[in-house]
């Protein structure tokens, strides 16, 4: 499916440096996608110097790296430290297209480095740059995903803990194949080996919920307002941290669609979930809808969006409300 990007973007590493990175509160999905590219490119060119960078992670990614290391405690996944952007020839950017995402070495306007940013993704292109070796394809459903075809395309296998790691990240952001279709499952089927066992990676993945989430989750559950369109049900609350948990708690007690958002000075951050039914029925995409709110930074899938926007004001939630309610309406009317 990619392969002349894939051959295009080779050509193009071969006389550089790359730099690796992702977006800040790095996720499973972001590691492994980042680690598996870094042990592509250094199978392709073994004596290549390649950095990797990460600004923050996320506690349920520390959870899985303690894990992951109690298993392989020879591969070490918190990146490089002794590197200089002097080195960089190209920064390339995983699991996300969005400048404000991305932090590296405390530089938080990334636009201001002069060094081409190449971004391959799985979430909606925002198109954040003019680069033709941007890889985005929002129809698969992680970025661990879209890596691994360059292993496909090139033959080349992967090591096992590699193949754990692979595994992680697309059982994270498939929500262990609840946003997931046949390919996904298809493909970690052919990964499992007898030295690799799905029970074991998605134990690795558990994480026990501290007190400060559960109670934004009730919270959220207190504070949601009831929106209903015919049968579909759409929950709206505001929490001050923890909106994608709030916003996966409001799919699972029965609400259809819910969107999370948190004010504070900076602007309104807007966390968005619908259930797959919801999506496929009504042709809903909530990546679209957010990415086209007026000073808005972000997107998404279908059915799993954020934006941030540096505006405090109720119209931006209305416009989010009647957006998400003019396509569901319109699914009753064909």
């Amino acid at each position: 499916m990619y392969n002349s990007k894939i051959d295009e973007l080779i050509q193009f590493l071969e006389d550089k440096t790359p730099l690796i990175t992702t977006h800040h509160l790095v996720d499973i999905d972001a590691l492994a996608s980042t680690h598996i590219f870094k042990y592509f490119i250094t199978q392709i060119w073994p004596n290549k110097n390649v950095f990797l960078t990460y600004s923050k992670f996320k506690k349920s990614t520390k959870s899985f790296i303690s894990k992951f290391n109690q298993k392989f405690p020879k591969i070490d996944l918190y990146g490089d430290k002794d590197y200089n952007l002097s080195q960089i020839d190209v920064i390339i950017i995983l699991d996300s297209n969005n400048y404000n995402q991305v932090i590296i070495n405390g530089v938080e306007n990334i636009k201001k480095l002069e060094i081409p940013l190449i971004f391959i993704d799985h979430h909606l292109n925002l198109n954040p740059n003019s680069s033709e070796l941007n890889l985005i394809d929002d129809t698969r459903y992680s970025t661990s995903e879209i890596i691994y075809e360059f292993y496909a395309q090139k033959s080349l296998k992967l090591s096992t803990p590699y193949i754990f790691l692979l595994i992680a990240g697309i059982l994270t952001d498939t929500g262990f194949f609840k946003n997931s279709d046949n390919d996904s499952i298809k493909l970690i089927s052919s990964l499992l080996t007898p030295k690799i066992e799905f029970q074991e990676v998605r134990k690795s993945l558990e994480i026990e919920k501290d007190i400060s989430e559960k109670i934004a989750e009730i919270k959220g559950l207190q504070r949601v307002k009831l929106i209903r369109v015919e049968d579909w049900l759409i929950g709206i609350t505001q929490v001050s941290n923890f909106r994608a948990s709030v916003a996966s708690t409001l799919l699972n007690v029965g609400f259809d669609v819910s969107i999370v958002y948190s004010i504070d000075k900076t602007g309104i951050k807007i966390t968005t979930r619908a259930k797959n039914a919801v999506c496929q029925k009504s042709r809903l995409h909530l990546g679209k809808i957010l990415n086209e709110l007026h000073q808005g930074s972000g997107g998404g899938h279908n059915g799993a969006a954020s934006v941030y926007i540096k505006d405090k004001t109720d119209e931006i939630l209305d416009e989010l409300i009647q957006e998400i309610k003019q396509t569901l309406i319109n699914d009753l009317s064909l």
